[in-house]
C-alpha cells in the first residue's frame, strides 16, 4: 500500500550537472521501497523522460512539459492490483502542430524574431543546451510545448505573453528559456494525479512535492510537505528567488512542513526523502 506521494522536479533537485539517470532511478527505487510512489515532474519531453523510466526497476509515472501531459505507462507494478489508473499517454491542451502554427502567426504580427525548437536544428539546439546531439533530438520531440529563443526584451516578452493569454495560452520562464503552452502547469497534473489515486483509498496518503525554481512553486503550494532544494554552498548567500518562495510557501495553508535542502542531485535527494519517510 502506498503511503506517500512523492512530486520531484528533475533539473536542480533530483538532478544536478551530472545528469546521472542511473543514479536518479536507483534514489526513486528506493523511495518506493519505503512505501511512496515518486512521480518526476519536468518540462522535458516525454521522450527524454523514458530514459529515465527505463533504469527504474518499477517504472512510474511521470509529468512531462511542464504538466501539458502524463505518462501512467503501460505496467502499473507500483500499483499492485491497488488502484485503477490509466494507461499510456494523456495530453490536455493545443496540439503541438496548432500551437506552433499559433506562434508563427503572433510572430509575424507582433514583428518578434523569436524562433521555436521546431525551426532549429537538433545541432542548435544541442549548441543552446549543452545537450549530446542524441538529447537534442529527444529534445525536439515535442507533443505540447514549444520553447522560444531570440525573447530578448521585456517588451518582446510582455507583448507574446498577452496575445497567447488572449488564445488560452501561456508564457512560461524555465532555467534557460521562455516556453509557449497550454494554461496547464505541473500543478494541475499534480492535482489530478493526487485526486484519482486519492479517490480509490479510505486512507490518507502524505503529499511530498520536490523542487528548486519559481516554476515549481504552484506544484510545491499543494504539498503536506514541500522540500525546497538550492545548489547554492552554505556560505552563498540565499537567492532572493528562494527567499520569496519560502515566504509564499510558508504562507500557504495546505503546506505543513517547509524542508529547505542544501544541494541537488540523486543523493541529497534520497537523503532528504529517506529523512522524510522514516518513521
Amino acid at each position: 500500500m502506498i503511503q506517500a506521494l512523492v512530486f520531484t522536479d528533475l533539473d536542480g533537485t533530483l538532478l544536478d550537472d551530472r545528469y546521472d539517470l542511473s543514479g536518479a532511478a536507483a534514489a526513486m527505487d528506493r523511495v518506493t521501497e519505503l512505501g511512496a510512489l515518486v512521480v518526476p515532474v519536468s518540462s522535458k519531453t516525454c521522450a527524454e523522460m523514458t530514459l529515465l523510466r527505463e533504469q527504474q526497476r518499477v517504472p512510474t509515472p511521470f509529468i512531462f512539459e511542464n504538466g501539458a501531459g502524463i505518462d501512467w505507462g503501460e505496467h502499473q507494478q507500483w500499483g499492485a492490483g491497488w488502484v485503477e489508473t490509466p494507461f499510456g499517454v494523456h495530453l490536455q491542451g493545443s496540439s503541438y502542430p496548432d500551437l506552433c502554427e499559433h506562434l508563427v502567426r503572433l510572430r509575424h504580427q507582433l514583428g518578434l524574431n523569436f524562433r521555436g525548437f521546431n525551426e532549429l536544428s537538433e545541432k542548435k539546439i544541442s549548441e543552446l543546451t549543452k545537450l549530446s546531439l542524441q538529447g537534442a533530438h529527444l529534445a525536439k520531440q515535442r507533443l505540447a510545448s514549444e520553447p522560444l529563443i531570440g525573447l530578448n526584451t521585456e517588451e518582446s516578452v510582455a507583448a507574446l505573453e498577452r496575445e497567447l493569454s488572449e488564445r488560452g495560452l501561456l508564457l512560461q520562464k524555465g532555467g534557460r528559456f521562455y516556453t509557449a503552452t497550454s494554461r496547464r502547469q505541473k500543478s494541475d497534473a499534480v492535482a489530478e494525479i493526487v485526486a484519482l489515486l486519492q479517490g480509490q483509498t479510505s486512507s490518507r496518503m502524505s503529499v511530498i512535492v520536490c523542487g528548486d525554481g519559481p516554476n515549481d512553486l504552484s506544484m510545491l503550494s499543494l504539498g503536506d510537505t514541500a522540500m525546497l532544494f538550492s545548489c547554492s554552498a552554505m556560505h552563498v548567500s540565499e537567492p532572493a528567488a528562494h527567499f520569496e518562495m519560502k515566504n509564499y510557501l510558508s504562507d500557504t495553508p495546505t503546506v505543513r512542513r517547509l524542508v529547505k535542502v542544501s544541494g541537488a542531485g540523486h543523493e541529497a535527494w534520497s537523503r532528504a526523502l529517506i529523512e522524510e519517510l522514516s518513521p
